[in-house]
């Protein structure tokens, strides 16, 4: 009988994003809580020391944050956002409250458009894309507490994948269902498109 892997949620995208910098992140979820996003999801993404004082986490964060090339943006559903005792959300991610006349926004993915910290011969820094579909909402409980399951598709520049066109055809549906700019998904769309993207 094959055994199921298993792991911690953010070691596992930690280990994903080894030898890699963070260009852009789409994160789409039900429930949201921006203060356990801003303090426990966002160091693993971006791979730098951090001081274990929140305060000085905060702004040693904001500074990384306002030299990345990208930007990072959590779509979710607009009843599902969760106060925290902790605060309130301080740093520039883009929040995008997702309304549907019926039923709810319950998509939980992370997409992750990243470039490998060491160039290739020719000096290109390859990019690829992760992208996750899980269970598990974009809190505590989701990322530390409960058991959850996760997939994740790694396409790497020039990849063949039948993912592509149904991939675009939902970052285009996304930008429809919500009349704000959406950077992070025109990141991605470019990055499908470019010279260098994926096939």
């Amino acid at each position: 009988m094959a055994t199921i892997p298993s792991a911690v949620l953010s070691e596992h995208v930690q280990e994903r994003m080894k030898g890699r910098h963070l260009v852009s992140a789409i994160f789409l979820t039900y429930r949201f809580d921006p203060v356990f996003f801003e303090q426990e999801v966002l160091p693993v993404l971006l791979d730098v020391p951090l001081s274990h004082a929140a305060a000085l986490r905060l702004v040693q964060l904001e500074d990384t944050l306002r030299h990345l090339r990208g930007q990072i943006a959590v779509y979710y559903d607009a009843n599902g956002l969760i106060s925290s005792e902790a605060g309130s959300a301080k740093l520039d991610v883009r929040r995008i409250p997702v309304r549907h006349r019926t039923g709810i926004f319950h998509p939980k993915n992370v997409l992750l458009l990243v470039e490998s910290k060491d160039p290739d011969d020719q000096g290109h820094h390859p990019r690829t894309l992760l992208i996750a579909s899980m269970s598990a909402n974009l809190t505590r409980a989701g990322w530390w507490e409960n058991v959850e399951v996760c997939h994740v598709e790694e396409i790497g520049e020039g990849d063949k994948t039948f993912l592509r066109d149904e991939f675009l055809s939902f970052l285009e549906k996304l930008k429809r269902k919500v009349d704000v700019e959406h950077g992070a998904i025109q990141e991605m769309i470019g990055c499908n498109r470019s010279p260098h993207g994926l096939d």
